[in-house]
């Protein structure tokens, strides 16, 4: 794992002369406002909560070695802050996936020993 601090410096010029305000460079897009998690950083966070199973207490532990300080509760916000920005295509998935006929098919055999009419070692799909 690789961490590294980047500084955005945005530059704003104006002209004295004129009467017109000054202009500002735009800032990079950010998933969660007036946050300093990037992207990357948030993916990295959701990775290794959901992927890994790592929790958020060791995952705060294994920042503070890098030398990186974030409290466990400020990274619970950003998990649910990703959460809410991920609800309208979590909903688009759940909604193709209602729209299937067959949403999970267990073809596991299972032998049935008293089902009336039947043989006790006859098979049975669950």
């Amino acid at each position: 794992m690789q961490i590294r601090v980047l500084k955005h410096i945005r530059k704003v010029y104006g002209c004295r002369g004129c009467e017109t305000a000054p202009v500002t460079a735009d800032k990079p897009a950010q998933m969660i406002e007036k946050s300093m998690a990037s992207p990357s950083v948030l993916a990295m966070l959701l990775t290794t909560k959901y992927v890994d199973g790592l929790p958020l207490h060791r995952f705060e532990t294994v920042l503070s070695r890098h030398g990186v300080d974030i409290p466990r509760q400020t990274l619970a916000r950003w998990v649910i802050q990703c959460s809410e920005h991920f609800q309208p295509l979590l909903n688009l998935m759940r909604d193709r996936l209602l729209e299937s006929p067959v949403i999970h098919c267990d073809e596991t055999r299972v032998q049935v020993l008293k089902e009336p009419e039947r043989d006790p070692t006859s098979q049975s799909w669950m």
